[in-house]
């Protein structure tokens, strides 16, 4: 998590800015969450 944070936060906010901060958020969140869910099947 402490990762993808970092990466997410080079990414978006310092080498392109194509995104705004809660999309980049929700994608992440999705990501987890969806990631997590479908994991305890």
């Amino acid at each position: 998590m402490i990762g993808m944070s970092v990466f997410l936060g080079m990414r978006y906010g310092i080498w392109q800015e194509d995104l705004s901060p809660a999309e980049v958020a929700e994608a992440a969140i999705d990501l987890v969450s969806e990631g997590l869910r479908k994991r305890q099947i």
